[in-house]
């Protein structure tokens, strides 16, 4: 797994999104106060669980009222199976984990500062019946399955 891009909103010097693609080399080439250590301090607050200081937040979205620091960073070349419950195999994929890109898409967003709040950007099933899946005990998936009459191991998450 390796990051392909990193998306950075009202962080410093950035208001806008700027979107950043990582190669297999990717290099920074700028004037000075340009902006460069800026994407690279984003990502170590995103990869390091960091926090995003009062004073990181851009100073003209602040003060227009938009306190809302966004990071998002995408993987590419992701693994083909993966063990989300005690030994059941699935794909990133099959669990709607990815994005219209197929990338693993995590969103972090800082209010005013702070630690994060951690979201997946995902392509989710639109199915009126599927709306709410992800808000569902185990118990109540369990139920829908039999509602459904759909073939499932049911001693198994």
């Amino acid at each position: 797994m390796k990051i392909a891009s990193v998306s950075i909103k009202n962080f410093r010097g950035y208001s806008d999104q700027v979107d950043v693609k990582i190669g297999d080399l990717t290099a920074f080439i700028g004037k000075n106060d340009a902006g460069k250590s800026t994407v690279l301090d984003a990502l170590d607050i995103f990869l390091n669980d960091g926090k995003v200081e009062k004073d990181d937040v851009n100073k003209k979205m602040k003060a227009a009222g938009d306190v809302e620091t966004v990071i998002r960073v995408r993987f590419a070349d992701l693994p083909v199976k993966v063990d989300l419950d005690a030994g059941n195999e699935t794909t990133l994929k099959d669990e709607y984990l990815l994005n219209g890109n197929g990338e693993l898409e995590v969103v972090k967003r800082y209010t005013d500062g702070g630690k994060a709040k951690i979201f997946i950007a995902a392509c989710h099933p639109q199915q009126e019946d599927c709306k709410d899946l992800l808000l569902k005990k185990n118990a109540d998936l369990k139920k829908e399955v039999e509602k459904l009459g759909l073939e499932c191991d049911k001693t198994k998450n």
